[in-house]
């Protein structure tokens, strides 16, 4: 009895430990990172090795889909946009498969990164389908490889080889555009997003404020927007001057080109800093300007809310929850009602 018992405890043993025995992958997986002009390609394969097999026509069939590599499919991903075959390919990652044929080649490059071609390919998952002609090799390429080779700042090619074959896949980056934008961006001057970046690190870093401020006249200059507008109320503030950033801000709550999202953050702000009565004064300005805009009664709930007259806060943000654009401010909303009928603040 003993000696079974030992028999049995020895099998355990020795099934656990060849459980975890870590071996070699028959064909390795391989990553590979590339950077082409402004753009980041990623492949993603597996390997297989020759291993003295006929491969095309032989353990790869032609005229019959190839997963193109072994084990999960193969991808490739691009950080922006690109031309293959005279098709433009959006950012993204896509699985790519072939049919190899004696003289020709279908290449797939495919939306869906399940798919595994043992079936037809479904075309409103195919991004690109080309053909390509396959140039033959005296030199054997044991293991199978897919590169990025004939690298330029636009252009390179997707080559795939195996054994005495390879493929060779162009691809078009727009490089000379995006330079080109950039170039053209650059050389017509900073822009209002410019501005407003340079003065946040500034207001971050406790720089220079009267260049802040020099930068923030310039941007609201150029273009009446939130950001420029914000900028400035944040450097006038930063300089403790509060009378002209109010004074700034009744002024800009007239301006047509601010929308009613855009003077509610800015109400928002006067609240944060404590001036109410400002506050008090955009909410009303942006009420008559967007009636029963989203998020108008959201702001006039904050304001009779601060007020104490919890009554009116309660129908205004009642009034908010009908047209509230999503479920977190839906939620949000339904807090602040029972937070309003507590006789609480939903400021604070």
């Amino acid at each position: 009895m003993k000696n079974c018992l030992l028999i049995v405890l020895l099998l355990i043993a020795s099934s656990a430990a060849f459980a975890q025995l870590d071996v070699p992958a028959p064909s390795p997986f391989s990553k590979v990172e590339q950077k082409v002009g402004l753009t980041d390609v990623t492949l993603e394969y597996s390997r297989p090795g020759v291993k003295g097999r006929s491969v095309f026509g032989g353990i790869v069939p032609f005229d019959a889909y190839w997963r193109t590599g072994a084990n999960a499919v193969s991808t490739i991903e691009f950080s922006k946009a690109v031309t293959i075959a005279d098709t433009e390919v959006p950012a993204g990652k896509y699985s790519f498969f072939t049919k190899p044929g004696n003289s020709s080649w279908e290449f797939y490059l495919y939306k869906d990164l399940t798919f595994f071609p043992n079936r037809e390919p479904e075309p409103e998952h195919i991004a690109v389908k080309t053909k390509l002609t396959p140039q033959k090799s005296s030199d054997l390429q044991e293991t199978f490889s897919v590169s990025l080779e004939n690298i330029r700042d636009g252009s390179a090619d997707l080559h795939i080889s195996w054994e005495y074959t390879r493929i060779s896949l162009p691809i078009a980056f727009g490089t000379e555009q995006e330079v080109q934008a950039s170039i053209d961006r650059l050389l017509s001057g900073p822009t209002t997003q410019d501005y407003a970046a340079a003065i946040n690190y500034t207001l971050n870093a406790n720089g220079d404020l009267n260049q802040a401020l020099d930068w923030a006249n310039k941007a609201v200059a150029m273009e009446t927007s939130f950001p420029a507008v914000m900028a400035k109320l944040n450097v006038l503030s930063a300089m403790e001057q509060k009378g002209k950033a109010a004074s700034y801000a009744l002024e800009m709550a007239d301006d047509p080109k601010l929308n009613a999202l855009d003077l509610h953050q800015i109400a928002r702000t006067f609240m944060g800093w404590g001036d109410k009565e400002t506050a008090y004064s955009i909410f009303s300005t942006n009420a008559k300007r967007h009636p029963d805009t989203w998020p108008i009664n959201v702001g006039l709930a904050r304001m009779y809310s601060s007020q104490g007259k919890f009554k009116k806060a309660i129908q205004h943000a009642e009034k908010a929850l009908v047209n509230s654009p999503n479920e977190p401010n839906t939620q949000a909303l339904k807090a602040a009602i029972e937070r309003l009928k507590k006789g609480e603040d939903i400021n604070s």
